[in-house]
């Protein structure tokens, strides 16, 4: 077995960036559920990657589908309320689709179930017919808190940040030539620290100034 995560590909999973693009662009923030959350779980159920469901072990699909790895009793409930027309097929045919189901899903639990923030994580997750799955929820937790106040995004705080989610591989491995591939994709286009602080000083701002993600 090889040492990048099962399911991800260069060629169909998204980078930090374009996600982040995504999210701000259909979830938006002011809600309960923070863009910074779906990033959260997009990561940990797929590593940013728009498939169905997948077995590491019997090679089988479904039922979960998209980024954040929806399960069908989801798809009804988003059409029939918001309107928005919502199957696996659409889900995996277009990304912002994919990211429009699990925002509309999360947001159908906390403004029309009116269900807290923790309590619709747990339901979203299956919980309460897995309780594995809470080991999980607390992941996209620490992953969402870590992001927040990881901003302005570099390439060492959005690192730290995703692993608090998922952890992919053994730290002895993080020099392996295709750990090193992967996060440079996963990464791509977000500054290093060092090239960070550069730009702030160069634009003469203080080294706390607030950021925002990759553009």
């Amino acid at each position: 077995m090889g040492v990048i995560p099962y399911g991800w590909s260069k060629n169909e999973s998204r980078t930090f960036g374009e996600m982040w693009g995504l999210v701000q662009q259909i979830h938006g923030g002011g809600h309960l559920i923070s863009p910074e959350m779906l990033i959260s779980i997009f990561w940990e159920e797929t590593v940013f990657t728009n498939r169905w469901q997948m077995s590491d072990t019997a090679g089988q699909f479904g039922p979960a589908v998209g980024f954040g790895q929806l399960e069908m009793k989801w798809w009804g409930k988003v059409w029939d309320h918001y309107g928005v027309p919502m199957n696996p097929d659409l889900i995996l045919a277009n990304d912002a689709t994919s990211v429009r189901a699990s925002s509309l899903a999360l947001r159908f639990l906390v403004d029309v179930e009116r269900r807290s923030k923790q309590n619709a994580l747990n339901v979203y997750a299956g919980v309460a017919a897995r309780p594995v799955n809470a080991k999980a929820v607390a992941g996209w937790l620490q992953c969402e808190q870590a992001l927040q106040a990881a901003a302005p995004f570099t390439r060492e705080g959005v690192q730290a940040a995703l692993k608090k989610a998922k952890m992919i591989y053994d730290e002895k491995q993080s020099q392996h030539p295709d750990i090193k591939m992967f996060w440079d994709h996963v990464l791509r286009g977000i500054p290093s620290k060092a090239l960070q602080a550069g730009m702030e000083r160069a634009a003469g701002l203080p080294a706390s100034h607030p950021g925002s993600g990759p553009k």
